[in-house]
């Protein structure tokens, strides 16, 4: 990525021939063009000379005619008589040099004009060099209080001579300001870029130490010696790239374009590497292609740096390209087989690919360039958050593996100490066991058996449910009713207790609530359910619900005893909470239930959810909670409802750990669309 920045910086440079934007804009009025003659002239400087023959050159471009070294340019500029000695800066970028003369009189010069490149002492400045000053004294005859004063640039440029240089065209830019503001802007220009320089090589060579330190301690987790590669390369492009703005010399410059190709291939490779150890460490003979492949860049690079930019950029693509393959097939493979906590990894990953792309595109001319490389250089900023992330990680795995070993020895000196009698205690252990799986299966069926078949459809929302049963079978239940006017009733329910007592609540539930969705109100459903449940006695058991008719864009829902649901609202981007409450059903005949109704809008997302998601526990004892479910799916609400469903379960995931699901796990997502 910091290759397709110094390629796109260079694109622009080689682009821009003319006249930079200045604060005096209002003050000076430029004209449209330049007029142009190649060849050397000093009468050419001369206010009365006529150049009516000469071609004319829009100030962002270049002469048609092929150019042969040297040639003048001249201009009319109109000036405000308050601007008549008052210092004023002239400063330029440039590949080549040039003399400058106003008014037929030689002010100075940028490196040393020449007619052969023997004589020629040329440079090749990407940042505005240091201005010089100068002043516009009266002129003979004024206008409207503005005066017209002729600027002729003698300009050179041989590069095109120099086999190194082939592929670097002739430009310039010039620029007039106010002489000291000019000046200041240049300084803070460059204190800024310097601060930025030595910030990332001391960010990007810290962690390339730590990891390398990690890697001789450890040196079976060969992933921290690719990634200190990869954050020292890092810190060499850093300093490369930042050092390009202090470069006057063109053969400086083309050193350190050469060195900066070479560092841009060599981090690729380190990132491919890293994601070969990670996703598939079976890549290794492609990687080895790819190492050949960079080695034969390497040496055309050094040769024809500057017109090998079309290659290079091909040549990212491939990387990034691999390296996404590589991802999507890990991430396809059974969650078992991945490696622990390498999601951190694709935290990492999405904000460098999101900015390659932005990069590549704008390198491309395909969209704008939003971001000063100097101001906010915001590819080493993703580079930083990548490098943070697997930082995380390769310490997190670090400190998993000692712990991993820990337990395993620990493991080992409780086994040695077991007897016969622990073997034959665990036989009758697994007839138990096998006994209870039975009857738990049976139950699970049972709870499977009450559920639709399938989703219905309807034009105005997309509909996902998941549910995840714990070991012992609880008595999670979601069920639909289609009307023929499109109408959706929706139950979503937990009844209390587990096995086959909970599952008899479900299906007195289901038998009910199909017989009464036709009721217009959900508080009518509730009601009409939670009276017959009371009365079949069942033993203090009853059935939390939730009861929502869904038609077209309108919402109309009513909560007893269950979580509250969540709406996420496109417009804004924020989750609300139907705060709405109620006594389970059967706990009382007739429970003064209360109903909400709700307009939605296109994209707008409603998530239920049953307590099994809230109220899991991790590792340390501690309850997910209702802020962070919230938190979770408002992250999550712009995706597809199957993706925010896979998101709240990676999450759930994530947060238990090692510690086992207590109860049942159900989402219902319905997506306005």
């Amino acid at each position: 990525m910091s290759r397709i920045i110094l390629s796109s910086l260079l694109i622009f440079l080689l682009s821009s021939f003319g006249w930079a934007d200045s604060k005096l804009h209002d003050k000076i009025t430029y004209p449209p063009h330049y007029s142009y003659h190649y060849g050397d002239n000093q009468d050419w400087a001369k206010p009365d000379f006529d150049d009516s023959t000469w071609e004319k050159v829009a100030l962002d471009s270049f002469p048609s005619e092929e150019w042969n070294g040297i040639g003048w340019f001249r201009m009319w500029v109109e000036v405000d008589t308050s601007l008549y000695r008052k210092p004023l800066g002239f400063s330029c970028e440039l590949i080549g040099a040039l003399d400058v003369y106003i008014d037929g009189r030689y002010r100075f010069s940028f490196g040393k004009v020449g007619t052969t490149i023997d004589e020629e002492e040329p440079l090749f400045v990407k940042s505005f060099l240091p201005p010089e000053v100068f002043v516009f004294l009266p002129a003979d005859s004024t206008l409207k209080g503005r005066s017209k004063h002729l600027i002729a640039i003698r300009y050179s440029s041989f590069l095109l001579e120099s086999p190194i240089s082939i592929g670097i065209e002739p430009s310039f830019t010039i620029k007039i300001d106010d002489f000291e503001q000019h000046r200041m802007e240049q300084r803070e220009k460059r204190t800024s870029a310097k601060t930025y320089q030595m910030l990332f090589i001391g960010i990007f060579l810290s962690f390339s130490l730590i990891h390398l330190l990690l890697f001789i301690f450890y040196p079976q987790l060969r992933a921290n010696l690719y990634f200190a590669l990869l954050t020292a390369v890092a810190a060499v492009l850093a300093y490369l790239r930042y050092d390009t703005l202090f470069i006057s010399n063109p053969r400086m410059y083309v050193v350190n374009f050469i060195l900066s190709d070479i560092s841009v291939i060599l981090f690729l490779l380190a990132m491919l590497r890293i994601s070969y150890y990670i996703l598939d460490e079976k890549k290794s003979r492609i990687f080895f292609s790819f190492i050949i492949l960079s080695t034969i860049l390497s040496l055309v690079f050094i040769f024809r740096p500057f017109r090998m930019w079309p290659v290079m950029v091909i040549f990212e693509i491939i990387i990034m390209a691999e390296i996404l393959r590589t991802l999507i097939t890990y991430i396809s493979k059974p969650k078992e087989l991945h490696l622990r906590g390498s999601w951190i990894i694709l935290v990492g990953l999405f904000p460098i690919g999101i900015v390659g792309l932005y990069q590549l595109l704008a390198a491309l001319n395909i969209m704008k360039e939003f971001w000063s490389f100097i101001d906010f250089p915001i590819t080493y900023y993703a580079l930083i958050g990548f490098a943070i992330t697997m930082s995380i990680f390769l310490s997190r795995t670090f400190a998993w593996t000692n712990k991993d070993l820990e337990e395993q020895l620990e493991q080992v000196k409780i086994l040695s100490e077991k007897t016969l009698r622990q073997e034959l205690e665990q036989a009758k252990l697994e007839a138990e066991n096998k006994r209870k799986s039975q009857e738990l299966e049976k139950a699970r069926e049972l709870q499977l058996s009450m559920l639709p078949e399938k989703i219905p459809e309807i034009p105005s929302a997309e509909i996902a449910v998941y549910m995840k049963t714990a070991t012992e079978v609880g008595g999670d239940y979601y069920d639909f009713v289609l009307d023929s006017d499109d109408t959706l009733t929706v139950a979503f329910g937990d009844a209390t207790g587990h096995g086959m007592q909970a599952g008899s609540v479900v299906t007195a539930t289901k038998s009910l609530f199909k017989s009464l969705a036709n009721l217009e109100n959900p508080v009518q459903i509730q009601r009409q359910i939670s009276g017959p449940l009371r009365l079949m006695g069942f033993n203090r058991l009853v059935m939390s619900m939730i009861i929502a008719k869904v038609k077209k864009y309108n919402l109309h829902i009513s909560v007893a005893g269950m979580p509250f649901p969540l709406v996420y609202r496109a417009d804004t981007g924020e989750v609300e909470e139907i705060t709405l409450t109620g006594m389970p059903l059967g706990s009382f005949r007739d429970f003064p239930y209360k109903s909400e109704k709700l307009t939605l809008k296109k994209d707008d997302t409603i998530l239920f959810m049953s307590d099994g998601f809230q109220e899991m526990f991790n590792e340390r004892g501690e309850i997910l909670g209702e802020e962070r479910a919230i938190q979770a799916f408002k992250k999550s609400a712009q995706r597809s409802p199957n993706e925010i469903i896979k998101y709240l379960s990676l999450v759930a995931e994530d947060w238990a750990g090692n510690h086992p699901q207590e109860d049942d796990m159900t989402f219902m997502v319905i997506k306005f669309r």
